[in-house]
């Protein structure tokens, strides 16, 4: 099999965390490859239907090449599967990435604009200078 896993390590702690803190179970390693193989398959399955949807679209990579998933094709792909509260919850936390994506946009402009506003003005200043 030519599968990535997630690291077993990050599986384990996940499923501790899920249990109550005064509880003293010990979770065996078999129960931590079988949790990871679920999860595995969990996001193929998901993965699967973002990309049916964005094959739908034509959604394409910048440069064209490529198929390009969003994280709206992930919403609908899990609304189409049947897990409509979990794309509700993750439709909001997909605004707010974007929200964020959009505003790390708009400052990295900001800052080249600004860097060229600097250049062009100490360009003027060695011209009047000479």
């Amino acid at each position: 099999e030519d599968k990535m896993y997630l690291p077993t390590k990050n599986i384990s702690k996940i499923m501790y965390r899920a249990l109550p803190a005064s509880d003293t179970i010990s979770i065996s390693d078999d129960a931590v490859t079988f949790m990871q193989e679920c999860v595995t398959e969990f996001l193929l399955y998901f993965t699967s239907e973002a990309r049916d949807r964005s094959i739908m679209e034509n959604r394409r990579t910048k440069k064209g090449v490529g198929l390009s998933i969003s994280g709206e094709n992930v919403v609908e792909g899990m609304e189409n599967l049947g897990f409509t509260s979990y794309a509700r919850m993750l439709a909001g936390y997909n605004e707010k990435v974007k929200a964020s994506q959009d505003a790390a946009a708009r400052m990295k402009m900001e800052r080249k604009k600004f860097v060229q506003q600097k250049a062009m003005e100490q360009a003027r200043v060695a011209a009047a200078a000479t």
